[in-house]
């Protein structure tokens, strides 16, 4: 798992910021000469281009830095919280589906003997496991 966390950390800035490995001739931006007399900085974007909003180079950086400080404070967590199964839908749910006759016949042609891992936490269970407060 940690290999595959820092593949995602080391590939997502590339993927932002180069736009992947290949681009197709219609989501190129028009090129734009800019000189360093031009008094445009890394960080200025007055006028809307293609990379406008979350996709520009400060709602990148901004996604990318806030993403980079969960994972680290996740990491800072016990085993326990480090290793939480989020469930899809509730457990409430599952319950609901397992009763109804019609359904439980599918899952059972299916050989589904539950929707989700026995072992995950609902989305209130785990805030409370992962929130620093």
């Amino acid at each position: 798992m940690a290999r595959g966390v820092l593949v995602v950390l080391v590939l997502a800035p590339a993927l932002c910021f180069c736009g992947g490995l290949g681009r197709s001739v219609g989501c190129q931006p028009r090129p734009r000469h800019l000189r360093a007399e031009d008094g445009k900085g890394f960080f200025d974007e007055e006028a809307p281009d293609w990379r406008a909003g979350i996709a520009g180079r400060r709602g990148s950086l901004t996604f990318l830095g806030a993403l980079f400080l969960v994972i680290c404070y996740i990491f800072t967590k016990d085993e326990e919280v480090r290793n939480l199964k989020l469930c899809v839908r509730s457990k409430q749910f599952e319950k609901e589906f397992f009763e109804d006759p019609k359904k439980a016949e599918w899952a059972k042609q299916k050989g589904y003997k539950a929707l989700q891992d026995p072992d995950c936490v609902e989305w209130q269970d785990a805030w409370e496991k992962v929130k620093p407060f």
